[in-house]
């Protein structure tokens, strides 16, 4: 068994074997391309591939993230082909990750696993992560959705001065891409997350706009008729299953939340992927983020494994 760094050419292999060891969250190796290219200089990633007689049969990386950036903390993933698994290739994975991070500087790891994977889970608590956080992961069907019984949400958000329009509709208007941008900013820092958020720098947000999974028709952002000022969005985006339509962020400014606005919005969000012939729509929320767990529930979302978050802390 040897370890490599990661090539060029390497990238095909890697979304290969996430997708053998993963399948319920594919990856194409154009989405892979794509978020290297939007990494900021200064954060740090590295990635490895495992092979046994010439064969790829596992592969790892680290990183930082982009939303929580902090120099001394680090992502770890691996993911080993199935019929390869339970052999060592796992442990040999990590450790190296581990190996490397702790040479740049890294005083806290993070990783995540999936609650009904018990292997993934034991593989982390073995080797002293911590449960965090949960996410629970939601899918709505919407081929079976009826918008019926919602249309009073939609007739009290409008009537309380609230229009709803999508960024092909505004993406000619003067300094569209800034207030969006700030409106972004403003939601992301209420989301719950294991380490405080860090504005996204604008280049790197705009590059978001420029993914291979961006639907301009898909993002819906709230606008009070009376200020013009945008209050809240939400955006849908493409899956590399290609079945399926994913959650990017829903949110409201706090002063403007228990309207209905943000009910409204998923509904849009819903409506689209019916006229886009999407069979579900898949979304995940913090455990304790009540407020938006309560409206997925009312339109329907089935909750699914919660996806764990774990920490690390190393010695300074």
């Amino acid at each position: 068994m040897n370890i490599r760094p990661f090539t060029d050419t390497d990238y095909a292999t890697f979304a290969a074997i996430q997708n053998a060891a993963l399948p319920e969250n594919p990856v194409s190796e154009a989405s892979l391309r794509h978020n290297d290219a939007q990494r900021p200089t200064i954060h740090r990633a590295g990635r490895f591939t495992v092979e046994s007689d010439g064969e790829a049969i596992g592969v790892g990386e680290y990183g930082q993230s982009l939303v929580n950036f902090d120099p001394l903390v680090f992502f770890l993933t691996a993911f080993v082909l199935p019929e390869k698994q339970g052999q060592g290739v796992g442990s040999v994975l990590y450790a190296k990750l581990e190996r490397e991070v702790i040479v740049l500087g890294a005083q806290s790891l993070r990783a995540n696993a999936r609650e009904n994977r018990a292997v993934s889970v034991k593989f982390l608590q073995k080797r002293g992560f911590e449960e965090r956080m949960r996410h629970w992961k939601s899918h709505l069907d919407v081929t079976r959705f009826d918008a019926s019984s919602f249309e009073g949400v939609t007739k009290k958000v409008r009537d309380s001065g609230i229009t709803i329009k999508t960024f092909t509709e505004l993406k000619d208007e003067p300094d569209v891409l800034a207030r969006l941008y700030d409106l972004t900013t403003a939601v992301v820092s209420d989301v719950p997350s294991l380490d405080p958020p860090q504005p996204i720098p604008y280049e790197k947000w705009l590059y978001f706009l420029k993914g291979p999974q961006f639907l301009p028709d898909a993002v819906f952002v709230a606008i009070d008729r009376a200020t013009g000022a945008f209050v809240g969005f939400s955006n849908l985006f493409g899956s590399d299953a290609g079945n399926h339509l994913n959650t990017g962020l829903t949110g409201v400014l706090c002063e403007h939340r228990g309207r209905g606005i943000a009910t409204a919005l998923k509904l849009r969000a819903i409506d689209y992927a019916q006229s886009n012939d999407a069979l579900e729509i898949h979304t995940s929320n913090e455990s304790n983020n009540w407020a938006m767990l309560a409206i997925n529930e009312r339109l329907g979302f089935v909750k699914q494994p919660a996806e764990i978050n774990f920490v690390k802390q190393l010695s300074a």
